[in-house]
């Protein structure tokens, strides 16, 4: 797989630099219970799969948390969290790695304006369009780009186990994901993603996603989990004053 192209490791030094204007200086362990069963008693992944892909297309708001792990060669994102409604709006952190400095900073996206905020100073503004070369959290809950069209494409499925993940009572499947969906979820990275979904047992919602990557151009194989919590719950998202 190529680097990451030279235009948006620009855009995301230049976000960083914005937010050094106005002041600014400057993983999470799979802890479940075992796996309660196991074996032919389990429901087929692809009815699974399908299933969570049209439970995914009917919430309107989420929380969540993205976190890759090992040393993709020219991808900058390291964790993003906060809650996203379907309209696009969303809130919450995002860890970037600028040649070997991590730093964090706040983000809320409202119509097409991303508000960024360093650790200090205050808020600025740039256009969605140049914020999302770096990340967009509008595309978890796209149904073209998003988790949705995720589980709808992903082949090769097998219901592994049913577990505890995140407390809640899921389904644990492995299959493969298709590299423009992963592309669009993750920027920077794409073909060759496989892992598990753990989808829940009575709402069919997607609890967790672990995907294996392999290595990037100049980097390592990493490890990219998302969790994802509070379906529908209230989300009061507005630009900063």
């Amino acid at each position: 797989m190529r680097g990451m192209p030279a235009r948006r490791k620009i855009v995301t030094a230049a976000l960083l630099a914005l937010v050094a204007l106005s002041g600014a200086t400057g993983c999470s362990d799979d802890k479940d219970k075992p796996a309660a069963k196991s074996g032919g008693d389990l429901p087929a992944a692809d009815g699974l799969l399908r299933e969570s892909a049209t439970a995914m297309q009917a919430v309107e708001t989420v929380k969540f948390t993205i976190e890759i792990t090992g040393k993709p060669g020219g991808v900058p994102l390291r964790k993003v969290d906060g809650q996203l409604a379907k309209a696009g709006n969303a809130k919450g952190k995002v860890q970037l790695d600028q040649a070997g400095t991590l730093s964090e900073l706040e983000y809320v996206v409202v119509g097409t304006t991303a508000y960024i905020k360093g650790p200090t100073g205050g808020w600025q503004s740039v256009p969605l369009s140049v914020a999302s070369t770096v990340y967009d959290p509008s595309a978890i809950l796209d149904p073209q780009r998003g988790i949705s069209k995720l589980l709808e494409t992903a082949s090769g499925g097998h219901t592994e186990a049913r577990e505890e993940a995140g407390g809640v009572d899921a389904y644990r499947v492995a299959a493969s994901f298709g590299s423009t969906v992963v592309g669009a979820l993750v920027p920077g990275f794409g073909a060759g993603a496989s892992g598990q979904v753990w989808i829940g047992a009575k709402d069919k919602l997607p609890v967790r996603i672990k995907l294996q990557m392999p290595a990037t151009a100049g980097g390592e194989a990493s490890t990219v989990l998302v969790n994802l919590t509070d379906y529908n719950a209230p989300a009061a998202i507005s630009a900063p004053v």
